[in-house]
């Protein structure tokens, strides 16, 4: 992820809100599975349900835009406050393959992983088990 950038003015009245929505929300869930390895991991949908009606709340809005260099996907994710104040980061993803599923899966895992990082969700667990550290991931074996 980009070095994350704040808007000038507005910051208070954000970091209040966005602590308020925090302290509301309930850890994801790990509801989707991986076939593949066994394991759970919280989809972007779940992530979704889980953070914005917090963040409506407290007047937050989330703004994710993707795009691509034709090599690697970039998701820009913003946080806003009704009050004036942002916040922004980047992260930037190289798909395995360039075609449409390739270019929707990291859309898709750049938009669930940068949300979670600027919202402060602790469930910091990949669908991949070698990526997944079980005692920081609720729900993963051995947690």
């Amino acid at each position: 992820m980009q070095p994350i950038e704040w808007s000038a003015e507005g910051m208070t009245e954000l970091f209040v809100a966005l602590g308020k929505a925090q302290a509301e929300m309930e850890p994801v869930r790990k509801t989707a599975l991986n076939p593949a390895f066994r394991s759970r991991y919280a989809n972007l949908s779940t992530v979704l349900e889980t953070v914005l009606p917090a963040f409506a709340k407290h007047g937050l809005v989330l703004i994710q835009s993707p795009s691509s260099d034709g090599q690697n996907v970039t998701v820009e994710t913003v946080i806003a406050h009704s009050g004036g104040g942002w916040m922004r980061s980047a992260l930037a993803l190289r798909p395995v393959k360039s075609d449409p599923q390739g270019l929707g899966s990291a859309v898709t895992y750049g938009r669930r992983y940068a949300l979670m990082a600027l919202a402060g969700d602790a469930t910091p667990c990949s669908p991949i088990p070698p990526l997944c550290w079980p005692n920081m991931c609720r729900g993963a074996p051995g947690s």
